[in-house]
Parts: structure tokens; sequence; C-alpha cells
């Protein structure tokens, strides 16, 4: 049962993307786990180099968990700004497509491939494929519009239906107008994603836009309680 869900912006500005352009990724307590979904990223070279602004969000986030305790992580994709921080938690257990899991060991920094590499030796990778439903709680689909491994993970709270986006969708006024992600690998699955969850009423919960802080509950400055 999902008790708890946190959105926590970790970075902003982008020099693709402007000074608005948000960095989150989410927390979840799900009966006695904490669970991640994507991890985000901390190298202060990579944040240098793409205009992002490192936010200070560490005694944020330890007031309600500390890194030892989380359990179980969800990979939407494999570019940096979702998994490579992955390597902080080494003793949580996986869970990231074939795909996902392929192309982050073949692309990602070697922090990251090492971290998978001995996560997988360690029987702590998990491989999901679309309709897996994950802690009883998240329901994976693969989409591969914004990037050939992009999933998104569904779930349900009370009587709504909400999709933790990833990068399928950049901002939650787009996705309620329809209008697809301007970066995509497959803008068809995009559109036909978007169209999909849009017409279904299904709640996002995008990656990059700063305005899910403004329409939940902020605990702290940098963190959101989405479920109460």
């Amino acid at each position: 049962m999902l008790d708890r869900l946190y959105a926590i912006r970790y970075g902003k500005g982008f020099k693709y993307g402007g000074p608005e352009f948000a960095f989150l990724y989410y927390l979840a307590r799900v009966g006695d786990k904490w669970v991640l979904i994507d991890t985000g990223f901390s190298s202060s070279d990579l944040a240098r180099n793409m205009g992002i602004t490192m936010l200070p969000i560490r005694n944020e986030i330890q007031a309600i968990v500390m890194p030892e305790q989380i359990s179980d992580i969800l990979i939407t994709h494999s570019h940096w700004d979702h998994i490579d921080d992955i390597d902080k938690y080494t003793k949580a257990r996986i869970y990231l497509s074939q795909k996902t899991f392929d192309k982050a060991v073949s692309e990602n920094c070697e922090s990251t491939r090492k971290c998978l590499h001995n996560a997988k030796a360690n029987n702590r990778v998990c491989i999901i494929a679309s309709g897996m439903k994950l802690l009883d709680t998240f329901t994976y689909e693969e989409v591969g519009g914004h990037a050939e491994d992009s999933g998104v993970f569904f779930f349900e709270h009370g009587d709504s239906k909400y999709c933790i986006t990833g990068d399928e969708c950049f901002s939650i006024d787009y996705f309620v107008k329809n209008i697809a992600i301007d970066n995509a690998y497959d803008v068809g699955k995009n559109v036909r994603f978007t169209n999909r969850y849009n017409e279904a009423g299904v709640i996002p919960l995008p990656s990059h836009d700063g305005s899910v802080l403004l329409r939940y509950g902020q605990v702290s400055e940098n963190i959101a309680r989405i479920v109460v």
C-alpha cells in the first residue's frame, strides 16, 4: 500500500530548457519500504556543463529518510539525470527494463556501470516489462517515445490514477493540452501515450516541471508531499 509519495527537486536551470527548468525525482513509502523512482545525479562537472544549479537538499531529504533506508529503486530510463546517483544506494533492489540496463551499462558513467554490474552479480537487479506490477503498487509500461528505453510507472490512490512519467512528459500543462514533447526518439509513441492517458484522466507527475511543488503541499523548499 502506498502511504506517502514525495516529489524532490534537486536541481534547476538547464542550458536547453531555461532557468526554471526543474530536475525532480520521487520518493515513496510503500508499507515498510522506502522506494525511489529515479535517482537524479550529482556530478558537479556535468551540472556545470549543462547549466544546472544543484540544490542543497540533503537536510530536507534526511528529515524524511536516510539513504541507507532506501530498499528499492524504480528506473524510468537510462539518461544520466534519472539514474547516475544509483551508486549511492548500494543495498537497494533495482527495477529496470532490459533495454535500460543494457544502455546504462554501455553508455552511462563509470560509477553507474559498476554499480549495475555489482547489483546484478548480487541478485539485486530485477528486469521488468510492460504490465508488471511492482511492490504491489506500481505498474510499469514501456513507452519508447522520449528515448528508446523510456518507460513510466502508474499507481492509484483513492479514486485517482497517477503516472510518474519520467521524460514522456516534461510539462503537466503540455500533457493536459495533448502537446507532444519536443525531444523524442519516437514522436508517434509519445503522442499515443499522451493522448491515451490524457483522455483517461490520468494525473501526470513529470521529472522536469517545478510546478509539481506548487500544486501539492510543500513540506520544505524543495520537497512536496503528493500522497497524504
